[in-house]
């Protein structure tokens, strides 16, 4: 792994500087929800009761995820690479954290 240290907030901010507007990752993230969203074992209509309701928890979940508030706390959570991380065991160690983290807000 390279000696860059950026935090992830770090990373982010500078990845929207030098991304094409498709490609920022507020659009990617936006994309994310909706994939997850659409291949849910269940339908989400079934649960929230129409598809104005999915809409609605889409934009508001797309919205606190891409919060600065919450890219601050992932970003912390995550912290930097470890001295003797490869950058698989950084990604491997960052997405459980992360994935622990969302479990538990959004439960």
């Amino acid at each position: 792994m390279t000696t860059n240290k950026y935090s992830l907030q770090q990373y982010i901010q500078q990845d929207q500087k030098h991304s094409p507007k498709n490609q920022l990752p507020s659009s990617l993230i936006e994309a994310g929800i909706s994939n997850g969203i659409s291949s849910a074992p269940v339908s989400l209509v079934g649960i929230l009761g129409s598809n104005k309701k999915v809409e609605k928890f889409r934009n508001e979940l797309t919205k606190d995820l891409q919060s600065p508030e919450t890219i601050h706390e992932i970003s912390t959570l995550v912290g930097v690479p470890l001295g003797n991380e490869s950058e698989d065991q950084f990604v491997e160690r960052s997405l459980s954290k992360i994935r622990a983290y969302l479990n538990s807000k959004f439960k």
